[in-house]
């Protein structure tokens, strides 16, 4: 997905966002997102708790795995809003996979983790 072309693109195809995590920012995040975009995918450790975060936002796939989200063909951008000790490998994940991605800060909790990223 070329996100370029949005700008340009009069009737772009909606922004497809897969969450990792599903707390108070993910809530957060999920409120403020622009009708033009949508939540396709969602994963949790705890897979009630997506369940619950999925009906609340009609979103139609909830995962078992992070990696699952980020691997998710109609997915084409990952937020990342799970604890941060785990953000620089989930990062990583969603990057590998050919997802843009969104980090809930910190990024990583050292400079190297950051560096891991880019």
């Amino acid at each position: 997905l070329d996100v370029r072309s949005r700008l340009t693109d009069p009737s772009p195809a909606p922004l497809r966002w897969g969450i990792l995590g599903c707390g108070k920012i993910a809530h957060d995040f999920a409120l403020a997102l622009p009708p033009e975009q949508q939540i396709v995918a969602v994963a949790a450790r705890d897979r009630d708790r997506a369940a619950r975060f999925a009906q609340t936002f009609a979103i139609p796939r909830i995962h078992s795995t992070y990696d699952q989200v980020c691997c998710d063909a109609d997915v084409d951008a990952v937020y990342v809003a799970t604890l941060h000790p785990w953000h620089r490998d989930q990062a990583i994940a969603a990057i590998e996979c050919g997802k843009h991605c969104l980090v809930e800060k910190p990024a990583s909790h050292d400079l190297d983790g950051v560096r891991a990223i880019f």
